[in-house]
């Protein structure tokens, strides 16, 4: 009878490396010789794994002539032992591309980096970044200082005092608030806090804040508070006083494009049967709802409810006024 050959194999050098990035930073001091036994392995192979390491892996690998043994020089360094799908890499393609978009946050710059890095060491052929071109959102730019105060008060629930510039009202004040969470909305960050001043939870934009001061003063976070909720009843970051229930009429030809997107939270569409499309919501702030119907002309119609209606009514007659038109002309 024929024996059976058997081959005796190793460990992938991968596997070894990450064993070996485990010892070293588990204090260990491990050297070649014990090494190799553990893997059942040539110290000269250890010796390879490590010098690649060194090399091409800028590992900061060091050896203690005292303990005899590997440590890092800088602690807690990892093998950035990542493995990609094609589809993968794309995906990081892009997510490089989207992260700009978040220019302005105090970590941008570390995790474009960290981005950079990755992709660097992946083959060319898998990250060709000219499949994909992206162009962000408006934004509005951000301080780093008003950035990093927010986001450290907001974790260590510390009050601040602000210099806040309303462009509603186009009036600055000063303020206490407690910030409770910071989020993001088409291109301008906000910070969701309750306000000393009005005694609620309102937003403000970050790019709007003239000063910071952080206060000493602890805030204490409801445990009630829900972001997701909170900004249900809000229409573009827009809050108010009392919540709307929206109806809205889109032509047979617009609702093409409004089926394709969730304009809001709460949004419900109900198909008509001429192929015209009905858009509820509820909201607790009809004047932004208003600027946003009006983008679409003739192809929207207010339905409900009677206050909004008549604010859209009120502007087209202004613009018939703006361009010169009396109302007899603008019919014919």
């Amino acid at each position: 009878m024929q024996k059976e050959l058997r081959v005796k194999t190793s460990r992938p050098p991968i596997e070894r490396m990450q064993r070996i990035t485990a010892e070293i930073n588990a204090g260990r001091y491990p050297n070649c010789n014990g090494l190799a036994k553990m893997f059942e392995v040539h110290a000269k192979t250890i010796q390879r794994d490590i010098e690649y390491m060194k090399v091409q892996l800028s590992a900061p690998i060091e050896y203690d002539k005292v303990k005899r043994g590997y440590f890092f020089s800088r602690p807690n360094w990892f093998l950035p032992a990542v493995f990609l799908s094609e589809a993968e890499t794309f995906a990081m393609t892009i997510a490089e591309k989207i992260l700009d978009q978040y220019i302005g946050m105090p970590a941008y710059n570390d995790v474009k980096n960290a981005f950079s890095k990755l992709l660097a060491k992946l083959p060319k052929t898998l990250t060709n970044e000219s499949l994909y071109s992206f162009e962000p959102p408006p934004s509005s730019t951000v301080d780093e200082r008003v950035f990093g105060l927010v986001q450290q008060s907001a974790k260590a629930h510390k009050k601040l005092r602000i210099q806040y510039y309303s462009a509603s009202r186009n009036q600055t004040t000063v303020r206490v608030i407690h910030p409770y969470q910071i989020h993001q909305h088409e291109g301008v960050w906000y910070v969701i806090a309750y306000c000393e001043t009005r005694q609620s939870v309102l937003t403000f934009a970050l790019n709007r804040i003239l000063d910071i001061e952080p206060l000493a003063a602890d805030f204490l976070r409801p445990d009630d508070f829900d972001g997701d909720a909170f900004l249900k009843s809000a229409f573009a970051m827009h809050k108010g006083e009392q919540q709307y229930k929206v109806v809205i009429w889109f032509s047979a030809y617009q609702a093409r494009w409004i089926r394709e997107r969730q304009w809001h939270r709460s949004q419900q569409l109900e198909e008509q049967p001429d192929g015209t499309l009905l858009l509820r919501l509820e909201t607790e702030n009809l004047d932004a709802v208003r600027r946003w119907v009006l983008k679409y002309g003739a192809e929207a119609e207010v339905l409900e409810p009677k206050d909004l209606r008549d604010a859209v009514i009120q502007e087209i007659q202004k613009m018939i006024t703006q361009y010169g038109l009396s109302q007899e002309k603008f019919e014919t």
